[in-house]
């Protein structure tokens, strides 16, 4: 059951979720947010709406997913460090690695 549909049409919304970057402006772009009562409703419309919408919006890019929540998964994350100076920036990433080496909630990719 559909508990609540969200639109932003020429743009996306405003970073809502990390996995999930918001779009430039541009007057062909659409973003439909859709929330149901239970997870597994969603997980069950994903296919049935992407294959439905595709088939009724003709030359349209429409792309269904999900955005995850709950549970931790294995999703790696990214950490960009700037600068001018290499050794300050070699210094630092020693320094982030070494932090979420020693952190309990680091997933550590074997290998």
């Amino acid at each position: 059951m559909l508990a609540s549909m969200t639109s932003f049409i020429g743009a996306g919304g405003p970073r809502f979720w990390f996995s999930v970057p918001p779009e430039a402006p541009s007057p062909n772009y659409a973003q439909l947010l859709l929330q149901f009562t239970h997870s597994d409703d969603t997980n069950a419309l994903v296919a049935p709406l992407q294959e439905a919408l595709s088939a009724r919006v003709p030359r349209a890019r429409i792309d269904v997913r999900t955005v995850e929540t709950g549970p931790p998964t294995l999703i790696p994350i990214s950490i960009r460090v700037l600068g001018e100076d290499a050794g300050v920036l070699r210094s630092q990433a020693e320094k982030l690695k070494t932090i979420l080496q020693s952190s309990p909630l680091a997933i550590k990719r074997p290998g």
